[in-house]
C-alpha cells in the first residue's frame, strides 16, 4: 500500500526526483527487503505447526493443577490426548512417545507437596483415566509397542507418587493399572502382562518401604490376579511357556 501511494506521487519518468522523494523511495525499497527476510521465520513457524510435537509442546505448557482439576476447563489435557488417540490409530509411535513423556513429566510436576492429598489423588485419577483409554485402544489393536509406551507412563507416575510418599494417589494409579491388566489378559498379550507385573513390583517395593497403609494391599491383589491369569493361560504340556515364567515371577513377588 505504501509503495502504491508512493507511485501516485511520482510525476512521470522524465525529470529529476527531489531529495525527499528519493528518501521515500529508498524507504520503500528497504521495507520490501525487510518484509522478504521476515517471511523466512514466519514460514518456518507455519511449517512447524504442522508437526504434532510442536502443538503438544505448546499445549503442555498450559497444563497446571487448576486446568487439570477444573473439569470444565481442561481442554489442554484433552487436546493432547486427542492427538495421542489419532496417533495410535496411525501407529505413530514417535508422536505417542513424545507426547506422553511430556505429559507425564508435566503431571508429575503438578503432583507435589504444595497440594492437598485429595488434589493429588484427583489429578492422578484424571490422568490415569486418560492413559487407561489409550491403553484400551492399543490393546484392541494388539499393538504391544504402543502399549509398552503407555505402561511406562503408568510406572513413572506411580513411582513418582510412591517416592513422594503419596499413599492414596499411588493406590489410585495401581487400581487403574489393575483394570488395564485384566484387558491384557483377556486379549492374550503375555509380554505386556509381564510388563505390568514388573511395574507393579517396582511401585510396590517403594510403597512397602515407605510404610503405606493402602497401596500394599492393592499391590498384592493385583499380583495375585496376574498369577491367576497366568495359570489360566498355561498349557500343561508346555512347562516353559511365557505364562509359566510370569506365574513364577508373580509368586516370587507375592
Amino acid at each position: 500500500a505504501y509503495s502504491a501511494i508512493l507511485l501516485q506521487l511520482l510525476n512521470g519518468i522524465e525529470g529529476s526526483v527531489v531529495q525527499t522523494m528519493e528518501i521515500w523511495i529508498s524507504w520503500a525499497y528497504w521495507l520490501t527487503v525487510l518484509l522478504a527476510i521476515a517471511l523466512i521465520p514466519y514460514i518456518y513457524n507455519i511449517l512447524e505447526l504442522f508437526r504434532p510435537e510442536t502443538i503438544i509442546r505448546k499445549l503442555t505448557r498450559n497444563i497446571s493443577r487448576d486446568t487439570i482439576l477444573n473439569h470444565a476447563d481442561n481442554d489442554f489435557l484433552t487436546s493432547v490426548f486427542d492427538i495421542t488417540h489419532n496417533s495410535i490409530m496411525k501407529y505413530d509411535t514417535a508422536t505417542i512417545r513424545y507426547g506422553l513423556n511430556m505429559l507425564t513429566a508435566r503431571i508429575n510436576d503438578q503432583v507435589s507437596e504444595n497440594n492437598t492429598l485429595a488434589q493429588n489423588s484427583e489429578m492422578v485419577k484424571i490422568y490415569g483415566g486418560h492413559l487407561e483409554r489409550c491403553a484400551r485402544q492399543a490393546i484392541d489393536l494388539h499393538d504391544e509397542e504402543i502399549l509398552t509406551i503407555i505402561l511406562d507412563q503408568f510406572e513413572k507416575t506411580g513411582i513418582h507418587c510412591a517416592d513422594n510418599r503419596f499413599d492414596n494417589p499411588t493406590w489410585q494409579i495401581i487400581t487403574i493399572i489393575s483394570e488395564v491388566e485384566k484387558l491384557i489378559a483377556v486379549k492374550d498379550i503375555p509380554e505386556s502382562l509381564n510388563r505390568v507385573r514388573e511395574l507393579i513390583r517396582a511401585i510396590g517395593k517403594i510403597s512397602i518401604e515407605n510404610n503405606f497403609s493402602e497401596t500394599p494391599f492393592r499391590i498384592m491383589v493385583c499380583q495375585e490376579t496376574i498369577a491367576k491369569h497366568a495359570i489360566d493361560k498355561i498349557n500343561p504340556q508346555d512347562r516353559f511357556s511365557r505364562y509359566a515364567a510370569i506365574l513364577e515371577n508373580s509368586i516370587e513377588s507375592l
